[in-house]
């Protein structure tokens, strides 16, 4: 599936590999939007007022959105778990989200990472920090995940085939300074 990020911060656009065309949902707060696959998974999500998405990344069967309030959302199938958000502990939010293959992860606001849906290669397995360090962004791919830390190192952890999580040392002196996942 794909989701695309509008231009508005009240619509959604997805559509699934063979589709004729987008499913385009304009959201306002008394709406339903029901995301509909060409494999006949669907689930609603209300959008409450006031509220708007700000975030949304596409696995290759869920998709999963943040929104304004800092709480995360996830639709289409959830075979494994991946659209099963797990509960913010109090005084916290989400910060970035993103989507492998079959599993989502998102950055909470004390710089903590949790990763939830299939974990075949242990793409959900993230590494513990050191002292005084925390995770500042996340991304995912199919079966790994990758996060910077405050202190300016890039993680990338399980399905390493093709050398996706082997990140290069930079030169003395730099440091990375954010991810980028286009």
């Amino acid at each position: 599936g794909v989701v695309a990020e509008p231009e508005r911060r009240d619509e959604i656009a997805a559509w699934n590999e063979g589709a004729s065309r987008p499913y385009r949902s304009k959201l306002s707060p008394n709406y339903r939007m029901r995301v509909t696959f060409d494999y006949a998974v669907t689930r609603e999500t209300a959008l409450p007022a006031g509220l708007s998405f700000v975030e949304i990344a596409a696995g290759d069967f869920h998709g999963v959105a943040r929104r304004s309030d800092g709480s995360v959302v996830d639709w289409g199938v959830n075979g494994d778990g991946q659209c099963s958000v797990p509960a913010l502990p109090a005084g916290l939010c989400y910060g970035e989200v993103a989507a492998g293959c079959s599993h989502s992860v998102a950055r909470r606001s004390n710089g903590s990472i949790v990763a939830w849906g299939r974990n075949e290669f242990g793409q959900c397995d993230v590494p513990a920090l050191p002292a005084g360090v925390t995770y500042v962004d996340v991304a995912a791919g199919e079966y790994h995940s990758v996060a910077l830390r405050s202190d300016g190192r890039i993680v990338a952890w399980r399905d390493d085939n093709y050398g996706m999580c082997s990140v290069p040392p930079l030169p003395a002196g730099l440091v990375y300074d954010g991810l980028d996942t286009n």
